[in-house]
């Protein structure tokens, strides 16, 4: 049996036993980790009908740079991806992010 990385993420009946999520419910999307986290999020969002305008993308990494790019994205402060690009948008952490969101 050939195995290949992976994202996994939660979609729509499976329970969750994600602390946050326990009353989630939902089939898990796999994606092939080769995709590149901006096309696997392209999919899922196609998929899922969101709109990118949306999707909010935090990355620390030069792996991140297309997802970042190519949705409203930031780069932690300080980071290989934010010392990388000084134009992104930078956040401190992603609890502040998600804090200054919601």
């Amino acid at each position: 049996m050939n195995t290949f990385p992976v994202f996994a993420v939660f979609n729509s009946s499976v329970k969750s036993n994600i602390a946050g999520l326990e009353d989630y419910h939902g089939f898990i999307e796999v994606v092939p980790i080769e995709s590149g986290k901006s096309n696997a999020i392209k999919f899922l969002a196609q998929k899922e009908k969101i709109l990118p305008e949306k999707i909010v993308t935090i990355g620390d990494g030069l792996n991140d740079l297309g997802m970042v790019r190519d949705f409203d994205g930031f780069a932690i402060e300080k980071s290989e991806l934010s010392n990388a690009d000084i134009n992104l948008k930078a956040a401190s952490s992603l609890a502040k992010l998600v804090e200054n969101i919601l």
